[in-house]
């Protein structure tokens, strides 16, 4: 959900566990949008990219305080696969992580960083 935190293991292609943990533990990832894809079908790479940035880019500003392009964050997102589709997934998920890949220990929201 939007403003959860969560630790999970990046190395796996596929997410399919994440750990949620409180906002002041230190955390790989903040979600800060669910976009709902409107599609009838599993878009294509390019598309679901497409679909993403615009799911995410318009509402990190809103979340984090500034603009992406001045933030020291960066943005990551979760989309459905093949498997999850097929199960009624239709949500790309928006989240916030450190740019050097150091944890996280607080909310980014309003952090303005």
């Amino acid at each position: 959900q939007v403003g959860d935190c969560y630790n999970y293991d990046d190395s796996e292609t596929q997410v399919s566990n994440v750990e949620v943990v409180d906002c002041s533990a230190p955390h790989q990832y903040e979600v800060y949008n669910n976009y709902e894809i409107t599609l009838s079908t599993l878009p294509d790479e390019d598309t679901m990219s497409s679909e993403a940035t615009t799911a995410c880019s318009s509402t990190f500003q809103e979340y984090v305080g500034i603009p992406m392009s001045e933030s020291q964050y960066d943005a990551n997102y979760l989309y459905p696969t093949s498997g999850s589709w097929a199960q009624g997934d239709r949500t790309i998920t928006c989240t916030i992580k450190s740019g050097d890949g150091s944890r996280i220990t607080g909310s980014l929201k309003g952090a303005a960083k």
